[in-house]
């Protein structure tokens, strides 16, 4: 088993192990400067880059790893060349992978803020989502929750936004409304949204210096002023609001959710317990509720965050803070730009914004460095302009993953994606009983796609008197597979008899044009 880190900086994109036992196995991305966004598929082989100024996804193939891991090659830096390159309608990013076959991801330009929906086995453009009505500034990131079938977007409008995957889709709707929005950020700049490992907890934070914790509750009754969900989902109710002394620019949950890391606007990380030891064995639950029962009777718990060396802890105990509104949190680092924590939940990957610095790995109990991972890449910090280096993403990976029969598509290759969005067909439904449609087709199996849908765009309007001649038109059989009434398979089979007849009309008349010609 490897851990490893994607980040990214204005000269390029790079992977490095966490662990000193990994040391070699490191990577780097060629032409991949200027990069935007990047995102994984499931089986960690392909690896998608998005650009800021070029309308183009580049998709890298990660190499194996017993050869990086022997001898001589042990200390090598690899250098991965470009697979593929699948251009765009216009820059993109916020680039996410939902079901390893449906790419999301969101217009660059601030002008014109769209969410662009492809399906990466037949490169259908599926759907475009104008954010108009609902974020009127540019999206700053895209997540997808997989129990719940729910895709999240935020901005600097001040709202982050639940939408239900099969309406994104759905490419049918004119108008899409999303599941949920959510306004608790006072109307500035949402940052950033997480969730534990569960997807029972979800946490926001924003440009107003607060951290908003929600749960999922089943048994939430809607108020007169809330309109009942278009989809059958646990509604998100919130439970606690944290505020800081800075605007967090961005976090990351523990995956058991015990903790949250903080990145403050003075480049400083905190540690925000989720759950908060009293003392004496005693421990408080800051992200659930604070009774059973209707939550509509809840109210929200407010908290002020304050660093443990700012307490003065010889007449008040960490009870009497708690009863106050007062959490003790404890300072993990400095100069940070962006952070993630790693799947053991031991240590952070940090990245900064300073001159001579890069990527680090973190021991989050001790706060010592453990690796630095992007100075051997070449990818550090070497101006004041730069924008820093950012965490893209943290994975496991099995050391023989590679050789499993498993492919993310065949060959590795995909389909160049379309401009235009296919309309009159609903496709790609997922099979999710919450859907009426009988007849779903799974994204990645194009063959019967093309079965089910293509036939339906070759009609041609039918002239019932092209000549008086009897036209003998050879009988074939013909057999088409549907899964609904009898009635509609004769219907589709008296259309193709007179299409049939229809060609021989056209064949004939072009051969009499030909001889007089």
């Amino acid at each position: 088993m490897d851990e490893r880190a994607i980040f990214h900086t204005e000269y390029g994109v790079g992977i490095s192990s966490l662990h000193p036992q990994t040391l070699g196995v490191q990577y780097l991305l060629k032409q991949s400067s200027q990069s935007s966004s990047v995102c994984l598929s499931e089986d960690k082989s392909l690896v998608f880059v998005s650009f800021k100024d070029k309308a183009i996804i580049n998709t890298y193939k990660l190499q194996e790893n017993e050869s990086l891991n022997k001898g001589s090659n042990a200390n090598k830096t690899g250098e991965i060349p470009v697979l593929q390159r699948l251009p765009t309608p216009e820059p993109l990013t916020n680039l996410i992978l939902v079901k390893n076959n449906y790419l999301i991801a969101s217009a660059v330009k601030p002008t014109r803020t769209l969410i662009y929906v492809y399906d990466l086995s037949s490169g259908s453009l599926i759907n475009t989502i104008p954010m108009g009505k609902v974020h009127y500034n540019p999206i700053n990131k895209i997540k997808f929750m997989e129990s719940k079938n729910m895709v999240i977007t935020m901005a600097d409008d001040g709202r982050f936004v639940l939408w239900s995957l099969l309406d994104l889709l759905n490419s049918n709707d004119d108008d899409i409304k999303p599941v949920s929005v959510f306004n608790d950020h006072q109307g500035v700049g949402v940052k950033d949204v997480v969730f534990d490992k569960s997807e029972s907890i979800l946490l926001s934070t924003g440009d107003d210096g607060t951290v908003c914790c929600y749960n999922f509750i089943s048994n939430y009754t809607p108020t007169r002023e809330e309109q009942k969900p278009k989809h059958t989902v646990n509604h998100l109710v919130l439970v606690s609001k944290f505020t800081f002394p800075q605007a967090v620019l961005q976090f990351d949950i523990d995956h058991a959710g015990r903790f949250v890391l903080c990145v403050l606007k003075n480049a400083e990380i905190w540690e925000l317990p989720l759950i908060y030891s009293l003392g004496q064995g005693k421990i408080s639950n800051l992200h659930s509720l604070p009774m059973q029962g209707n939550s509509n009777k809840n109210k929200v718990s407010l908290y002020n965050c304050t660093l443990e060396k700012d307490l003065d802890l010889s007449n008040d105990t960490l009870m009497n803070l708690l009863r106050r509104g007062i959490i003790s949190c404890r300072l993990i680092a400095k100069g940070a730009n962006t952070l993630k924590i790693s799947m053991d939940s031991t240590g952070i990957i940090m990245g900064r914004k300073k001159v001579g610095q890069s990527c680090l790995f973190v021991d989050i109990s001790t706060s010592q460095v453990i690796k630095d991972i992007g100075t051997p890449l070449g990818l550090n910090v070497r101006s004041d302009t730069s924008e820093g280096i950012f965490i893209d993403e943290v994975y496991t990976l099995k050391l023989n993953q590679f050789l499993s029969n498993k492919a993310f598509i065949s060959d590795m290759t995909l389909p160049n994606l379309n401009k235009v969005v296919e309309n009159n067909h609903k496709i790609n439904l997922l099979n999710d009983p919450v859907s009426t449609n009988k007849v779903s087709v799974v994204g990645n199996d194009f063959n019967k796609y093309i079965k089910e849908h293509v036939k339906t765009g070759c009609l041609f309007n039918i002239n019932e008197t092209f000549d008086e001649e009897t036209i003998n038109v050879e009988q074939t059989e013909f057999i088409t597979k549907d899964y609904r009434s009898d009635e509609l398979i004769e219907q589709k089979n008296r259309e193709i008899e007179e299409l049939k007849q229809q060609v021989a009309r056209l064949s004939k008349a072009y051969n009499e044009l030909s001889e007089m010609v």
